[in-house]
């Protein structure tokens, strides 16, 4: 029996480790951890994507928990955008007369769409328009106490659930796609335990998925190139045209290459590397350097499409619309130096 739950811990360890509480079914399904319960890597505080070296005046992370005292500014914002997702977390005011407000799909300073979290508002739609949507405040638990909600966002469908009952069903909800936020408004409220599923992307992060693995570790949803030149080779091999996310991580010594479909050498997209920047493609001069500093995770989406790619990073388009040397179905490789990080690396087919 010892053995047995010492087995389990040991399994649930890298959940663990990121502040999370993913349920079993969640993490098979795909769900990712935004918030690692000890700083505020995957947040930002202004349009920069960088880890702040000061913490604003009024947000900390402490006891597992994103907590803001209150003021008008500023706002947490994810350093990724989403379009269609199942988002949950939790959160619990501190004071009786509350509020603050959580954005869906808002731009990168998030500022429109917010689900307001003020006493007596509570799930009404604050600098947007939902068709549908009302406040419900007799679903929210008393202050002090923790309360779960969950958001579904596809297409312009949206539907909110409080505490486990359905609050409501909206419509006619816009953007397609935007950033996701806490926002700072008055009192003192603490977020815990966010976590997120971006629908129609397949997880990439076990190692069944590749048809090669040696000389990586792997760590829940986080890969550690364990050995130089090692490369991650993917099983499927008709991929052509595809939105690539991941999470990165570079010492000064590591980078990273991804080799897109294609002959092997072919179509590669340096990280870390370069002085001009990471993102190039095929040695191209990125568009603009938007390296996060070595050591902090950067956020890639790589979009591989009629040929052409073009690289998102850190918030910013850096290769754009670039044709490829060799195209057609095929499959990719990452090769990383030795200490190299990826995370979350998740692929959705472009139809």
């Amino acid at each position: 029996m010892i053995r047995t739950a010492t087995m389990l811990i040991l399994l649930w360890c890298p959940a663990l480790l990121r502040g999370q509480t993913l349920t079993g079914e969640e993490a098979k399904d795909g769900f990712l951890s935004l918030f690692n319960g000890k700083d505020i890597s995957g947040w930002r505080f202004g349009p920069g994507s960088a880890d702040p070296e000061k913490m604003p005046a009024n947000w900390k992370v402490e006891d597992g928990c994103i907590k803001v005292s209150g003021g008008g500014s500023p706002h947490c914002a994810s350093q990724w955008d989403f379009d269609d997702f199942d988002v949950r977390f939790e959160w619990r005011a501190n004071k009786d007369k509350y509020n603050s407000g959580f954005y869906v799909r808002s731009g990168r300073a998030v500022g429109a769409n917010q689900i307001n979290l003020a006493h007596g508002g509570e799930g009404g739609i604050v600098g947007g328009k939902v068709a549908g949507s009302k406040t419900v405040p007799g679903l929210q638990k008393k202050f002090g106490e923790w309360n779960a909600w969950r958001v579904l966002a596809v297409g312009e469908k949206i539907t909110f659930w409080c505490n486990g009952e359905l609050a409501w069903e909206g419509s006619d909800f816009k953007p397609a796609r935007g950033y996701l936020g806490f926002q700072a408004e008055g009192a003192p409220i603490d977020f815990r335990n966010v976590r997120i599923k971006e629908l129609g992307f397949e997880p990439l992060w076990s190692a069944d998925k590749w048809a090669e693995t040696k000389g990586w570790k792997w760590e829940g949803d986080r890969l550690v190139s364990e050995k130089r030149h090692m490369p991650l080779r993917m099983k499927q091999q008709d991929r052509k045209n595809y939105v690539l996310r991941t999470e990165w991580k570079v010492s000064a010594e590591s980078g990273i290459d991804i080799s897109l479909s294609g002959k092997n050498g072919d179509n590669v997209v340096d990280l870390g590397k370069r002085r001009n920047g990471s993102g190039g493609v095929n040695g191209s001069k990125p568009l603009k350097k938007v390296d996060n500093p070595v050591g902090q995770w950067n956020y890639l989406e790589l979009r591989v499409n009629d040929g052409k790619a073009t690289v998102w990073l850190n918030g910013t388009v850096v290769t754009d619309n670039v044709a490829l040397k060799t195209t057609g179905a095929g499959s990719f490789e990452i090769v990383g130096d030795e200490g190299a990080e990826l995370r979350g690396l998740r692929i959705r087919e472009i139809k």
